[in-house]
């Protein structure tokens, strides 16, 4: 069985990039892959069971083993950045796997230009591989930055949203 680690920012009840990070770490895990998600710490002493237990709350049941913070404790095939500042992490990694970047926005353009506008768009260089949500970002990824990238459509829950 393939591995896949998932390097996710803490969550928020109710955010929207926390749901498709979700959904697609359960799509995987659906499909055979054992898959492991590290929860940034943010330092308020949750163990990763209690944190699992409060993500599920927001988001459902999630087949997946949970750790707190970004130190990867097994070897994996693949290994996932959801966010720029997960990138970092997943870049200096020292396993013999693919890396790869999570992308649903450019999230350069969540911050003014100054530090964390560059820190967020050289995210995009660090030599993971692209997996975007949408076209435009796909191609924003080739044409700016020389990373061809995958992507998938935007979707949506039509019993939902009709």
């Amino acid at each position: 069985m393939k591995k896949i680690a998932w390097f996710i920012p803490y969550p928020a009840e109710g955010s929207g990039g926390h749901r498709t990070i979700f959904q697609n770490l359960q799509a995987l895990a659906d499909r055979g892959y054992e898959c492991h998600a590290y929860i940034e710490d943010i330092g308020l002493g949750e163990s990763a069971a209690k944190l699992k237990e409060t993500i599920e709350g927001y988001f459902g049941a999630i087949n997946a083993k949970f750790y707190m913070g970004f130190e990867p404790r097994e070897q994996y095939d693949l290994i996932f950045a959801t966010a720029w500042y997960t990138a970092k992490f997943v870049r200096d990694i020292q396993q013999n796997c693919k890396k790869a970047y999570f992308i649903q926005d450019f999230e350069a353009y969540f911050n003014p230009m100054g530090d964390g506008y560059l820190l967020a768009e050289n995210s995009y260089r660090y030599g993971l591989m692209p997996v975007t949500i949408g076209r435009w970002l796909s191609n924003k990824m080739t044409n700016e930055f020389n990373s061809p990238s995958n992507y998938f459509d935007f979707c949506a829950d039509l019993n939902v949203y009709k």
